[in-house]
């Protein structure tokens, strides 16, 4: 954590904590979308409306991980949380250099894609969208490996 906040973090510690991130969305999707109640998927849009609202890349990227985390939770796999958990600071800063560098507009529309094919109760869709956002960031489409704000 300490190298991440302070020191320039090589593209194998990046990619490895994206691959990871990728998996274990992938692995809380199967079973959160249809599973989610109706209260859960409330909290979820009022998760990805903070994240609308929100103009700092620390607030953003503390958002970004709560809706992974909670999509963790609705997977009713107990240990996913955990695992999120013990990611938190990583995945925060990462997520907090991708908004600094290509602001909030592509997660925004990340979030309304994936709210829209879960509220579809469509899995393959939503783990479709996470996959690609998180893919896009992995082959630098989308910059994340350098942080333009340092």
């Amino acid at each position: 954590v300490s190298i991440m906040k302070h020191g320039n973090v090589n593209k194998e510690y990046i990619y490895s904590t994206l691959t990871l991130r990728e998996t274990l969305i992938s692995l809380a999707l199967d079973s959160a979308v249809t599973a989610m109640s109706k209260q859960q998927f409330q909290e979820m849009e009022d998760l990805c409306t903070k994240f609308e609202n929100v103009k700092d890349a620390a607030s953003g990227a503390s958002l970004l991980y709560q809706i992974d985390h909670h999509l963790s939770i609705c997977s009713s796999n107990l240990l996913l949380p955990i695992l999120f958990s013990s990611f938190k600071i990583p995945n925060c800063i990462l997520f907090e250099r991708y908004l600094n560098n290509n602001g909030f507009e592509p997660m925004q529309r990340r979030n309304r894609s994936l709210l829209e094919a879960m509220q579809r109760k469509n899995t393959e869709l939503a783990k479709k969208i996470m996959k690609e956002s998180i893919e896009q960031t992995i082959q630098g489409k989308t910059e994340i490996y350098q942080d333009k704000n340092k």
